[in-house]
């Protein structure tokens, strides 16, 4: 007990917890391979897409422009950008994401039609060891691997009701639960 009060955070006496102990070391390489990958992420995002290098001076453009910054100053902020194709939806999270407080943050995009209803729920949330035949192992979902960071979900419009409502939930609570939890 002395050692938990001096910092210790976890402590086990073996051979009787060996189990744990492989739990645990389970974990922790978990979490550093979710580290590692949202650190990948931000390495692979590009810097290029900031408002200073727009060119166009059309009144619209400028309003979008001032709306846009304005919409950055708070960090903790979901944006919903609609329009129809090729209406530069894609080119407009870019720039909201690279100019935002929180660009050194975790980018993630996922294009939701490309992806069958069965697995995006999982793929969005994750799943805990034994949620469903397959789950063999824990899996961070990508809400969780985005942590402060970006998530974009393209053409969510395509995804079934259900799935959005729980996507719904998920923003309006700022908190996931992952399948089997």
């Amino acid at each position: 007990m002395k050692f938990l009060k001096t910092g210790v955070q976890e402590y086990l006496a073996l051979p009787e917890e060996q189990s744990k102990l492989c739990e645990l070391m389970e974990s922790k390489i978990g979490e550093w391979q979710s580290d590692r990958t949202r650190r990948s992420f931000h390495e692979e995002r590009t810097k290029s897409y900031d408002f200073q290098s727009m060119v166009g001076t059309s009144a619209q453009l400028q309003n979008l422009i001032a709306r846009s910054r304005k919409l950055l100053s708070n960090t903790n902020i979901t944006v919903l950008i609609q329009g129809e194709p090729g209406r530069a939806k894609s080119f407009w999270q870019k720039r909201y994401t690279t100019t935002s407080p929180n660009s050194d943050q975790p980018f993630i995009e996922i294009a939701c039609s490309s992806i069958p209803d069965s697995l995006l729920e999982s793929e969005l949330f994750g799943h805990e060891k034994g949620a469903f035949t397959d789950a063999k192992n824990q899996k961070i979902g990508l809400f969780e691997l985005a942590g402060k960071g970006t998530i974009f979900l393209d053409e969510i419009g395509d995804i079934s009701p259900v799935i959005q409502s729980k996507l719904l939930n998920a923003l309006e609570e700022r908190k996931i639960r992952r399948l089997g939890a």
